[in-house]
């Protein structure tokens, strides 16, 4: 029996050796070495303003703290822009201005990398995010980021907070604003 199995364990080893898988070669589209530039162009939609203004206070009567709050919420719809510019000096930094009229006009460098199904941006409060700059926000982290699908549509968003409290040793207020902007556009 012994005999037997050794050439057929043999033969069974050289089949084998000749079975090949299909051609693995195909990995899908190359990955762009240029998205800033891919990426390039106005982009015209709209602005989707959601606010949010809480409010809290504290008042002192007979030794004991009363507090009291309200909070009003809404959204608006304002056309705006994003113009995403290609860098000279390299092909996944670009520059991109954001503008709603009177609420949002600046600009600030993005990185810009190829994804799948388009491209993804960023600027996670790097120098120079002229988003904090222009809301006045010198200290505070405002990082915002947003993808361009390849059908050339744009989307980003960001949310900034502002607090703020006044009163005195017997009643105080505590102020919270909360706006999340979010802009969707298509390429012009």
């Amino acid at each position: 029996m012994k005999k037997i199995l050794y050439p057929v364990f043999a033969l069974l080893a050289i089949c084998c050796n000749f079975a090949a898988c299909s051609d693995d070669d195909n990995d899908g589209p190359a990955v762009s070495q240029t998205p800033a530039t891919d990426c390039a162009g106005t982009y015209s939609g709209t602005w989707t303003v959601d606010s949010t203004h809480a409010s809290q206070t504290s008042t002192r009567r007979s030794g004991k703290v009363v507090i009291t709050g309200d909070t009003v919420s809404g959204s608006t719809t304002i056309p705006g822009t994003a113009i995403v510019a290609a860098n000279d000096s390299s092909n996944f930094i670009a520059s991109l201005t954001l503008n709603c009229g009177r609420f949002i006009n600046c600009t600030s460098p993005v990185n810009i990398s190829a994804r799948s199904a388009g491209y993804f941006f960023e600027n996670t409060n790097a120098a120079g995010n002229g988003l904090r700059d222009f809301l006045g926000k010198k200290n505070t982290p405002i990082a915002f980021m947003g993808t361009v699908s390849n059908n050339k549509e744009l989307t980003t968003s960001f949310t900034i907070v502002s607090n703020d409290t006044v009163g005195s040793r017997r009643s105080s207020t505590i102020n919270a604003w909360t706006y999340k902007y979010t802009f969707n556009g298509v390429k012009q």
